[in-house]
């Protein structure tokens, strides 16, 4: 556990105002915020349901409070998406841009966990300034790191092990059942709603319990069981399973935002949007015709849906085995592609092992890579509609996780990258998969009304969080605290990251472990249950 600060410790740091020393409920309530995560919820169904008089809670909350689309990052992941809205950072200041980090001096790609995020989440930034905070289910926040309050980690976290803090929370949740991945039962792509149901009910009844102590000032809780069942079932309609997810998570916000108490701010947001692509644009296929890429001889690359397959990271490698890397002088990136967003890497010399473009060309080729993406227009129909510099879209030190392009396609066409699909091909089906706009609901005391939807980043979610809380945010974040959603605004205080005495490097036992073959192979499985494997198709199983 983090100790917590006295608070003549917390007066030292001027910009900090008073927080968390007393004992009483109501004496802590004015710096109450309690965030709730539904990973992958779009307003393009949720508007719906609430006309036809559903979501009773969240209707509440967008009509005594307000709305906005939430942009995700490009591309729209979970893995970078949360991990910016925690800590106010792009991809290139945190160095998480999606769910793999690549293998220094090789092709290979390996699973992240939390110790790839380079900027300090919110939980970490008030912990160290004495505020009790509850962090549960937040993707990549595995290994957990110790806070003041409970932590239990949330997507690719093992069933067994530690994930909580303290540890022995994490043995309290699993004698009640809990599951901390709801990818750990979906082995082969297929889902059971009891399961889904059962998991949520056992999560809700320890939120309460969390929600009802008087020693947290955030509570930040993620529900991704929604984003993992849209992968398999999102349709868009209002009687689909997908809907019905909706209804039981609005069922919980109630009962969260009541345990919480009435001088508690409530946001309800999520990463990213799902929609349904009819047409898919291989960027794969598209390289290889456009002589960027060249295949040697060989059959496609097979995958097998079996939890003894090869997934997403043997995947990657087997796909660039079959190049000619020698005369290949762009990688397609099947890891960092996701909904109508996708991304591509110069084969640079010096950076990559048989890197065959000059540094002193790059430039070059990728305006040559900007106009050939544009002009690719079959039937005179446009394509690609946005291309970005990686680099220049997401700067920081840590811009080498960021691909060299970003491009963004028409909404109906899903990016793919892949050796068995042609370059454009419509679909039997209809296949769900990621938009870039969330959403994001505000209210409160402290929440200024307003029932004009406007737009906000993924990144401005821990500068707002620490506004509302009254807390200094650090200069340096992307993101912006939008100081017009206080009903009373008063000024934003920024000090630089430097200048906070109270932020300290995680505790020691917090530290890499590395895993084994076996865990790695794990968690591989888990992102090719949740989604983020390659293949489409929407099995179900009720």
């Amino acid at each position: 556990m983090v100790p917590r600060l006295p608070l003549l410790a917390l007066a030292l740091l001027p910009a900090l105002p008073s927080c968390g020393g007393g004992s009483s409920r109501d004496a802590r309530a004015a710096q109450r915020l309690l965030v709730v995560g539904w990973d992958g919820a779009t307003f393009d169904l949720i508007d719906r349901l609430v006309a036809q008089g559903r979501l009773p809670n969240l209707a509440r909350l967008m009509s005594t409070g307000r709305s906005a689309w939430l942009e995700s990052t490009k591309v729209p992941i979970s893995s970078a998406a949360w991990t910016g809205a925690a800590t106010g950072h792009g991809p290139g200041e945190t160095g998480i841009y999606d769910f793999f980090a690549r293998v220094e001096g090789t092709y290979d790609v390996r699973v992240i966990d939390a110790h790839a995020n380079r900027r300090p989440p919110l939980w970490r930034i008030l912990s160290g300034r004495g505020m009790g905070v509850n962090v549960f289910g937040v993707p990549i926040t595995w290994p957990p790191e110790p806070v003041t309050g409970r932590m239990v980690s949330g997507m690719l976290s093992p069933t067994s092990g530690t994930y909580a803090q303290p540890p022995e929370y994490a043995d309290e949740l699993r004698a009640r059942g809990f599951v901390p991945d709801v990818g750990m039962w979906t082995q082969l792509k297929q889902l059971s709603m009891g399961v889904v149901q059962e998991q949520l009910t056992i999560k809700e009844r320890a939120l309460l319990e969390l929600l009802q102590r008087d020693d947290w000032q955030l509570t930040w809780v993620v529900f991704k069981s929604l984003d993992v069942v849209s992968h398999f079932m999102y349709d868009g309609r209002t009687d689909s399973p997908v809907a019905r997810v909706l209804d039981r998570l609005d069922e919980i916000l109630g009962a969260l935002v009541a345990a919480a108490g009435p001088d508690t701010d409530v946001l309800v947001v999520s990463d990213h949007g799902f929609g349904n692509y009819p047409f898919g644009f291989n960027v794969h296929a598209w390289l290889v015709a456009e002589g960027y890429a060249l295949e040697e001889d060989g059959g496609p690359v097979a995958l097998t849906y079996t939890p003894l397959g090869e997934y997403q990271a043997e995947l990657h490698h087997e796909r660039l085995e079959r190049l000619d890397l020698a005369r290949t002088r762009v990688l397609p990136t099947n890891t960092e592609c996701e909904g109508n967003y996708g991304s591509l890497r110069l084969n640079l010399a010096g950076r990559e092992p048989q890197g065959v473009v000059q540094p002193e060309r790059a430039a070059a080729l990728l305006d040559e890579l900007e106009a050939a993406l544009l002009g690719f227009q079959p039937e005179g129909r446009p394509i690609v509609t946005r291309v970005w510099r990686g680099r220049e879209l997401y700067p920081g030190p840590h811009a080498a996780a960021v691909p060299d392009l970003i491009f963004e396609t028409v909404p109906d066409h899903q990016v793919v990258a892949n050796t068995e699909e042609a370059t454009l091909t419509r679909y039997e089906r209809p296949r769900a998969e990621h938009t870039l706009d969330g959403i994001f609901v505000a209210a409160g005391p402290r929440i200024a009304p307003s029932d004009q939807r406007e737009r906000f980043q993924i990144l401005d979610l821990a500068p707002i969080a620490l506004h509302l809380l009254e807390q200094p945010l650090y200069a340096e974040m992307s993101g912006d605290p939008r100081p017009h959603l206080l009903a009373e605004p008063r000024p934003v205080q920024r000090i630089p990251q430097a200048d906070d005495p109270f932020l300290h490097a995680p505790d020691p036992a917090w530290k890499p472990v590395p895993l084994s073959a076996e865990e790695r192979a794990e968690r591989q499985r888990q992102l090719a249950a949740l989604g983020y494997a390659d293949g489409g198709g929407n099995d179900e199983q009720e």
